[in-house]
């Protein structure tokens, strides 16, 4: 029997809530916060794909980061 190295791509998002002056430093604080403690962000929801781009469509589900304020 051989033995395969498989990499599945992963789609997903987590949620930081985090305290800034604007939208950009927003998105900073938030990835210093995930970097600085990986167990604070909250896991939404996350899908395995076999390929996440078919025919020019991204299958996956959040495409690029999304900053809001609360």
């Amino acid at each position: 029997m051989n033995k395969y190295l498989v990499r599945i791509p992963l789609t997903g998002y987590l949620e930081v809530i985090v305290e800034a002056r604007d939208t950009d430093t927003a998105y900073e604080a938030a990835i210093e916060k995930v970097v600085r403690d990986p167990d604070q962000p909250n896991l939404v929801e996350w899908n395995l794909h076999q390929q996440v781009v078919v025919d020019g469509v991204f299958h996956g589900l959040l495409e690029k980061c999304e900053v809001k304020e609360i």
